[in-house]
């Protein structure tokens, strides 16, 4: 592994960190996170809509919370970390992150579930998969 390499990486990962706690903290102390545009123009959840909620519940180790707020983030942050980790290595030795067809297959299974997901949480039936209340 080439200390270039590393140092870019770490530097990445620090600004992210920083950005992530900055905007914890905001949350946490004033209330004040990223505004929906798409609710506040349809008055519709995106699949987006809670993320901040979820994030701020998960450092409360609030795991039902989370979930409450969206379960899509909370169900796939898992995979979405490991193919984080997976890419890091792949960079730290110099090889390219590959992609094939089991790959764009998960993707476009990734999007259905994206769809499916923001159209039922506006559904009257499915109101249990939209954003919890705002404190709670």
């Amino acid at each position: 592994m080439e200390k270039q390499r590393v140092r870019r990486l770490l530097g990445t990962l620090g600004i992210l960190a920083a950005i992530g706690i900055v905007l914890v903290a905001v949350y946490q102390l004033w209330g004040v996170g990223i505004p929906c545009l798409f609710y506040r123009v349809t008055r519709l959840y995106c699949p987006g809509c809670g993320t901040m909620r979820a994030v701020v519940a998960l450092t409360r180790l609030n795991l039902p919370g989370a979930l409450r707020y969206n379960a899509l983030f909370v169900a796939t942050l898992p995979v979405l970390l490991g193919l984080a980790v997976w890419q890091a290595v792949c960079y730290l030795r110099g090889k390219p992150f590959k992609t094939g067809p089991l790959s764009w297959a998960l993707v476009a299974v990734f999007a259905v579930c994206v769809v499916v997901f923001t159209i039922l949480r506006n559904l009257p039936g499915f109101a249990f998969l939209a954003p919890g209340p705002l404190y709670g």
